[in-house]
């Protein structure tokens, strides 16, 4: 064990550069084994479903929600934009059914 310790002390950094020009897969496979298994990490990209929406949506769509948005902050309504959304989403429904006239 000794002497693979003096070589190594020798000549490892000059393996070290050769192998990660000519073979990098090797010197990843070298890291990996010894790496303490506590340094891996799990990385995971969670996209909120709400931002998911806004990319889906048209510039235009865009435009006329920033609209909306500022519409709201500008008439100081009480409430934050969230309880204005979820009134207008409420109601929309109501607001936008057509009269039924009843013919005699």
């Amino acid at each position: 064990m000794k002497d693979i310790g003096s070589l190594w002390d020798r000549r490892g950094p000059e393996i070290l550069e050769r192998l990660a020009d000519e073979e990098p897969a090797k010197i990843a496979a070298i890291a990996y084994g010894i790496l303490p298994k506590e340094a891996f990490v799990k990385v995971e990209n969670i996209v909120d479903p709400r931002l998911k929406a806004l990319q889906q949506m048209d510039a235009e769509a865009l435009a006329a929600l920033g609209g909306l948005i500022d519409a709201i902050k500008a008439a100081n309504v009480d409430g934050e934009p969230g309880a204005i959304f979820q009134a207008i989403s409420e109601n929309l429904p109501s607001w936008l059914a057509t009269p039924v006239i009843e013919q005699k």
